[in-house]
């Protein structure tokens, strides 16, 4: 009786959690835990012939089990188990219980909630990097595809681009003459995306990879929203930091930033208000390195360069996010979440559409 109990309640949670109806799956999965501690208790008590010792606790313990498998959090689903049946003096077994139970259920597959967020387009920046993300490179999760602004822009170009570009963070690059052996250099344009001469091993590896100057630091959106608006240009005085801080974190719209002819000749010195030392990798990094980074300093964006200090990538939280390892038998590789939205990692503004794409 309680297997039928146990079988038709786990199918018809299943059922109702693939429904677009709103509800707690901690509910059903407690109840489901219960019957199947009962259940496995029953069955080894008629497999061994002998009366099981922890019979009453049985189901306790397939709560605490069943929950932490699906769920994967030891340490609140304990305290909740434990005043539910209001013993804590049953904490230790149910911890060891929960812990158990998550343990193995990593090495199989991932938390309930974590797969349905990534199967609904919504990738969670975990706090871990993810098993074997060691082995994947860099070059294989950045993005080629780089914004760069000049150290002296155009302003007129930096409200088109932040307006058109939903990017948080863009490097600032600076002309590349060359390596530093004297090769012949070439002017910089936006348009030009230049290779690397060196001859070292390592350009060897690192040739195939277009570059978009020499990177010179990292500036932020916010920060290129705050110059526009307090007409931070090159012959006016430096806005103090303080300004900044007054904007911060209730930034504005860029819709609200209106900009005269007159405006969108000036100059904007971009030395004056970026990051001068960013952190930065290189293509041959592993992603284990990058997540480390970008979650212990939080961090939005990583640029990614070659030995000759020149922009080749830039690697976001996004991607971080979004790129996922999986394990079969000792191969390794990465795959792509994708995204219910193409703004989803984008942070709206005020006055922004939360729903446009």
């Amino acid at each position: 009786m309680m297997l039928t109990f146990q079988v038709t309640y786990f199918m018809l949670a299943v059922w109702i959690y693939e429904s677009p109806v709103m509800f707690s799956i901690l509910s059903p999965v407690l109840v489901v835990g219960a019957a199947t501690g009962l259940v496995v208790g029953n069955l080894l008590g008629l497999i061994s012939g002998f009366q099981v010792l922890l019979g009453p606790k049985l189901p306790i313990l397939g709560m605490a089990a069943f929950s932490s498998g699906v769920l994967r959090r030891p340490v609140a689903l304990t305290i909740m188990i434990a005043e539910l049946i209001n013993n804590f003096y049953f904490v230790p077994i149910l911890l060891l219980t929960t812990i158990s139970a998550m343990m193995i259920g990593n090495l199989f597959n991932q938390a309930l909630i974590k797969a349905t967020m990534e199967y609904k387009g919504m990738p969670v920046l975990d706090w871990s990097p993810p098993g074997y993300a060691y082995f994947v490179k860099c070059k294989n999760i950045m993005s080629t595809s780089v914004t760069a602004f000049q150290p002296n822009e155009n302003a007129g170009y930096v409200f088109d681009t932040i307006r058109n570009n939903p990017r948080e963070t863009y490097p600032v690059v600076e002309p590349y003459y060359g390596s530093a052996r004297g090769s012949a250099g070439r002017d910089y344009s936006r348009e030009d995306k230049m290779k690397s001469s060196s001859t070292s091993p390592m350009s060897s590896i690192l040739e195939q990879y277009e570059t978009f100057g020499r990177l010179a630091g990292i500036i932020s959106r916010d920060s290129l929203l705050v110059i526009l608006k307090m007409h931070g240009y090159k012959n006016e005085p430096i806005i103090p930091w303080m300004v900044f801080a007054r904007f911060h974190p209730n930034y504005f719209s860029v819709d609200t930033i209106i900009q005269s002819a007159e405006d969108r000749s000036q100059t904007i010195n971009l030395r004056q208000y970026m990051d001068p030392s960013p952190m930065t990798l290189t293509p041959e990094h592993s992603m284990n390195r990058a997540h480390v980074l970008i979650r212990s300093f939080g961090t939005r964006a990583i640029p990614i360069v070659n030995e000759e200090y020149q922009v080749v990538g830039m690697i976001t939280r996004a991607d971080v996010a979004r790129y996922k390892t999986w394990n079969f038998f000792c191969k390794y590789g990465a795959y792509k979440v994708p995204l219910a939205r193409d703004d989803l990692f984008s942070i709206p503004r005020d006055g922004d559409d939360p729903t446009a794409t």
